[in-house]
C-alpha cells in the first residue's frame, strides 16, 4: 500500500495545485478526550534534531481525570519522610537530544531549582497526577456551583494554574502583537482535549495532519510546520492566523538544522480572516496579506481555505469525543482520504464542464 504521505502527494499534483504554498490551521471542535497529565510525553522531531515535550495523549480511565497509568502513580502510597516537589517550571517545550533542563522542579523546604532527570521518577509522577487532579476536579466543582447559582454575565477570574507557563516565551515576546493561542484561558480550556493540525492546499485537499494535544502551543505548530517542509521540499510560504509569532519562531530557531535554516527564510502570511486581529508593528511588516510582497507571493491563493476545510469536519467533533487516540487517527485518515476523493472528482467535473461549454461556443462560432 503507498504510504500515505505519498498518496497525498499524488493527490496534489492530480488536483494541479500549486506545491509552494499551503495554508495550516488547528481544529480543536474535533476533539478528544485525554489524560489530564502535562510533560508526559516527547517526540522525536528529527528534521529539527529537536524534542517536542507534550501532554499524555492516552484517554482518562474510567470516570477519572487521569489515564490508568497516572492514575496508579496518583495513588501510590509516598514513602515516609521521602522528598516531594513543591513546585516546577517549564523552560522550552521544544528541545534539544541534549538539553537535560527543559523541565526544572523545586523541592519543599529548597530554595533552589533543579533538574526534573535528578528526582525520583515515582515521585515526579506523583506530584504531576496530584496536580492535574487537584486542578482538574476544582474545575468541575466551579462549573457545578455555576449551574446551581444560575450565574450569568461577569464570572469570577480563574487562577493561573500549573498549565500556563508551558508556552514559548521568547518568540511571543519578539513580537508585539498581543494575538496568540497560548493564553492562560486557552490553555485551561484545552487542558484535556486533543484536536488536529490540518495542512491544506489550493483547492481545499488535505495534505497532512498532526494530533494536537491541548491547546495549539507554538511548539506544536512549529514541529508539524517542519513535518510539512520537509514532505513538500518545494514550500516555501506558509499561510496561518498566527503566523507572526510562528515566523519568529522559526527565525530563533535557525540554527538547529538544515531544515530550520530553510523555514526561518519562509514567507508567513496572515489570513484575511483574522489579519484584523494583529496590529503589532511586526505583523504590519512582515505578515498582513495586503502587503505588496505578501499579494506576489500569494498570487490569488485562498488564504480562508484552511477554515472552510475545517468548518466540513467540525460537525463529527461529537464522534471524536468517544474516540481512542489510534481509532480517532484511522478515522480522521480515512476521512482526510475521503475529502481528497470527493474535491478530485469535483474538479474533475467543474473541468469537463467547462471543457463542454468551450466546445459548443467553439461550434456556436462556427455555425454562425
Amino acid at each position: 500500500m503507498q504510504p500515505v504521505h505519498a498518496r497525498r502527494l499524488a493527490q496534489m499534483q492530480a488536483a494541479g495545485d500549486r506545491q509552494d504554498i499551503v495554508a495550516i490551521d488547528g481544529n480543536c471542535k474535533l476533539h478528544r478526550r485525554t489524560c489530564g497529565m502535562p510533560f508526559a510525553e516527547v517526540v522525536a522531531s528529527p528534521h529539527l534534531n529537536k524534542l517536542l515535550l507534550r501532554g499524555c495523549s492516552a484517554m482518562p480511565h474510567g470516570r477519572d481525570t487521569l489515564c490508568r497509568k497516572h492514575a496508579s502513580d496518583r495513588d501510590l502510597p509516598q514513602q515516609q519522610g521521602a522528598e516531594k516537589v513543591g513546585r516546577h517550571r517549564l523552560k522550552r517545550a521544544l528541545h534539544s537530544q541534549t538539553d537535560v533542563c527543559h523541565l526544572e522542579v523545586q523541592l519543599e523546604g529548597c530554595r533552589g531549582w533543579q533538574p526534573a532527570c535528578t528526582v525520583r521518577e515515582n515521585t515526579l509522577a506523583n506530584y504531576f497526577a496530584s496536580q492535574a487532579d487537584r486542578n482538574i476536579r476544582r474545575r468541575r466543582q466551579r462549573r457545578v456551583e455555576a449551574r446551581s447559582q444560575k450565574w450569568s454575565g461577569f464570572r469570577p477570574r480563574r487562577a493561573r494554574t500549573f498549565l500556563a507557563p508551558w508556552h514559548s516565551a521568547q518568540p511571543r515576546q519578539t513580537s508585539t502583537c498581543k494575538t496568540h493561542k497560548e493564553s492562560a484561558k486557552d490553555a485551561h480550556a484545552a487542558a484535556r482535549t486533543a484536536g488536529f493540525l490540518f495542512a491544506v492546499t489550493e483547492s481545499g485537499l488535505l495534505l497532512d495532519v498532526m494530533e494536537l494535544i491541548g491547546a495549539e502551543s507554538l511548539s506544536q505548530r512549529y514541529h508539524f510546520t517542519a513535518q510539512c517542509a520537509h514532505r513538500l521540499p518545494s514550500l516555501r510560504c506558509i499561510v496561518h492566523d498566527d503566523s507572526c509569532h510562528l515566523k519568529a519562531m522559526c527565525i530563533r530557531q535557525r540554527g538547529d538544522s538544515p531544515l530550520a535554516a530553510r523555514l526561518a527564510d519562509f514567507d508567513f502570511v496572515i489570513d484575511d480572516f483574522h489579519a484584523s486581529g494583529h496590529t503589532g508593528e511586526w505583523c504590519k511588516e512582515v505578515c498582513l496579506p495586503s502587503l505588496p510582497q505578501n499579494k506576489d507571493v500569494l498570487n490569488g491563493f485562498p488564504t480562508e481555505i484552511a477554515e472552510t476545510v475545517n468548518s466540513q469536519f467540525s460537525p463529527l467533533g461529537h464522534c471524536f469525543h468517544h474516540y481512542g487516540p489510534w481509532f480517532a487517527q484511522l478515522a480522521l485518515q480515512e476521512l482526510a482520504d475521503v475529502h481528497n476523493l470527493a474535491r478530485l472528482q469535483a474538479l474533475q467535473d467543474k473541468k469537463r464542464g467547462a471543457d463542454k461549454k468551450r466546445k459548443q461556443a467553439s461550434a456556436a462560432a462556427a455555425d454562425g
